[in-house]
C-alpha cells in the first residue's frame, strides 16, 4: 500500500483515523516495536489531542490499525534476535488432559505454560507438573550455516 494513498479504516465507535493519525500511530510503533499496546494508545492520545484528532479507546484498536497497515503481524511481538534461547515443552496429549483435570484448568492454560506464553504461578506449577511427569524441555538455539564453505565437486 502506498503511503500516499488515503487509508480509512471504520472503526466500531464510529470513529476514523486521519492520515496524520495512523502516520503518528506508525512512527510510535516503529521508534520501539516491543512498546506495550497501551502504552502506544496513550501516546497516540496524547499527540492526538495536540492535533485535535480521533482518539484510540483500546488497545486492541492499536492492535489492528498497525496490522492493517502493514507494520505489525498478530501475535508477533518477538524479533528475529529474540528466538534464540526460546523453550517449549513436549507434553503428550494424555498428559496434557492430565494436567488440565488435575489442576482444573483449561487444555488452552497448559498450552500456553507449556509454550511459554503465561508465566503466571498457575504457568510454572504446570511446567514443573509436566517435567516431573516425562514431559522433555527443549530450547532452540542459533546454529552456524554448516554449508558456509562451498566444496566443488
Amino acid at each position: 500500500m502506498k503511503t500516499s494513498q488515503k487509508i480509512r479504516i471504520k472503526m466500531g465507535y464510529n470513529g476514523k483515523l486521519s492520515t496524520q493519525g495512523i502516520n503518528i500511530l506508525k512512527n510510535i510503533y516503529l521508534s520501539n516495536p516491543l512498546i506495550e499496546f497501551t502504552e502506544i494508545q496513550r501516546k497516540y492520545n496524547q499527540e492526538a489531542k495536540k492535533y485535535g484528532l480521533n482518539q484510540i479507546k483500546s488497545s486492541s484498536t492499536v492492535a489492528n490499525y498497525l496490522v492493517r497497515i502493514g507494520v505489525y503481524e498478530k501475535s508477533s511481538r518477538r524479533s528475529k534476535e529474540e528466538f534464540e534461547g526460546i523453550r517449549r515443552i513436549k507434553a503428550s496429549g494424555e498428559l496434557q488432559k492430565e494436567i488440565s483435570s488435575k489442576l482444573k484448568v483449561t487444555t488452552r492454560s497448559v498450552f500456553s505454560a507449556l509454550s511459554y506464553v503465561t508465566n503466571s504461578p498457575t504457568a510454572r506449577l504446570i511446567r514443573s507438573y509436566a517435567l516431573n511427569h516425562g514431559a522433555e524441555l527443549y530450547e532452540l538455539k542459533k546454529l552456524e550455516n554448516p554449508y558456509a564453505e562451498v566444496i566443488q565437486l
